[in-house]
């Protein structure tokens, strides 16, 4: 129970991040977790994001390479890549 108290902590304090878009994906590519700041900074609201293919809702707009070495680096070192910020194209053409 203590654990999962944790979790529940720390994914209240994600979506409490007004200035922070944090999703999550699966090895596949699916979102599986999209805070409130990803679905108003992205347009697509969480429920709609979840279960999707990330690349369906946004794809990087400059430096694709560099986007794709760093999240295959995640997933092959199991640790996370330093904090930079992206340039990404949404489903519907703007780029943020």
């Amino acid at each position: 129970h203590q654990a999962l108290d944790v979790i529940a902590r720390i994914v209240a304090a994600i979506e409490a991040m007004p200035m922070v878009a944090v999703r999550s994906v699966d090895r596949a590519g699916m979102v599986r977790f999209w805070n409130h700041t990803c679905a108003r900074l992205y347009g697509v609201a969480t429920a709609d994001a979840l279960g999707r293919p990330l690349e369906s809702l946004l794809r990087p707009a400059a430096m694709a390479d560099d986007y794709a070495a760093a999240i295959a680096r995640v997933w092959r070192t199991g640790q996370p890549g330093a904090a930079r910020d992206w340039c990404m194209r949404l489903a519907d053409g703007r780029t943020v």
